[in-house]
């Protein structure tokens, strides 16, 4: 074989951009479990071809606090945009109301749109996108190498856009990368996880998973030597931001029976928590100056609840 040809001359063809796992490996000359064991190690990436698949965006960070987000992509009607990567195409969820009269044009849709915090952007994902490893499941990687199905769920699920590496340094910078999550908070419901909810939302077999130019050709450059990977130290690992599920943060009756305590410890009585919530806010701050209440007041009104005082 001549060295010096790569991976499409030597099949005499154009190169492609992308194509199914199976194809990659024929291409290669190698055995599709040697390209699992690729992207296991964090050498390549392997992607799912998506078709308005609805996902939150996460994390927002910097883009979040400058409101850069809403104002790089906003809402328009049919159009898709890409950050990155071409690939990897996306469209923010919203309804535009076409009524000339309407005071609100466009209305956006996010995931916990009244908690503080985990309020996120939701989209419609598009192309290709890369499985992000750190939420995959342990047997993931073994159940495709054993030509099995594999059932995923929205904790075990998530994306990053094709062929764009994370780095640490890219963090809380223009340089974001966009990843995405499918929605998680209709299992919380009340107000807990509901674990009989949790059900699979994907089902794939190595049939499914698609590979880019951009890999195909990184592992064909590295023939006959090493490869950069999470093992020899040549690819860091995911963000840790990436690696988290993010789940509301829910108090318990214990911690608000603590509150409450805590608010009669510095003077209140129980007719001053039984009050409205704005009345409430002026008695405890009369006592505590900047008391740091939550900006909800349905939080608030739950930590009392649970607390057990009746309102």
């Amino acid at each position: 074989m001549n060295k010096n040809n790569n991976v499409w001359e030597r099949n005499n063809i154009p190169a492609l951009e992308f194509c199914h796992l199976p194809r990659a490996a024929e291409l290669l000359g190698c055995h599709p479990n040697d390209l699992i064991h690729f992207s296991q190690i964090g050498a390549i990436e392997l992607c799912l071809s998506l078709h308005n698949f609805e996902a939150a965006l996460s994390p927002l960070s910097v883009w979040e606090e400058l409101n850069e987000w809403e104002k790089k992509f906003p809402p328009k009607l049919m159009t898709k945009y890409t950050n990155k990567s071409p690939l990897s195409m996306f469209m923010p969820k919203a309804e535009v109301n076409m009524n000339p009269t309407a005071t609100e044009r466009i209305k956006r849709f996010y995931q916990h749109e009244d908690t503080p915090g985990l309020k996120k952007p939701i989209l419609f994902l598009s192309g290709l996108w890369a499985l992000s490893t750190g939420f995959l499941p342990l047997s993931f990687f073994s159940a495709l190498k054993n030509n099995e199905k594999v059932t995923l769920t929205a904790f075990n699920l998530s994306f990053k856009e094709a062929d764009i590496p994370l780095s640490l340094d890219d963090y809380d910078s223009d340089d974001y990368v966009v990843m995405a999550h499918p929605l998680t908070e209709h299992l919380y419901s009340s107000g807990f996880l509901n674990e009989a909810e949790v059900k699979p939302i994907a089902t794939i077999t190595v049939n499914d998973i698609l590979i880019t130019r951009h890999q195909i050709e990184k592992i064909d450059n590295s023939v006959g030597g090493s490869i950069p990977n999470f093992i020899n130290g040549g690819v860091n690992q995911p963000p840790s931001t990436e690696m988290k599920v993010e789940k509301p943060v829910r108090t318990t009756a214990k911690q608000s029976e603590l509150i409450v305590a805590l608010l009669k410890a510095i003077g209140l009585t129980e007719s001053d928590l039984t009050g409205s919530v704005p009345l409430l806010r002026k008695r405890a701050n009369s006592k505590v100056h900047n008391l740091p209440f939550p900006d909800d007041d349905k939080a608030l009104i739950e930590w009392l609840r649970k607390g057990g005082v009746t309102r």
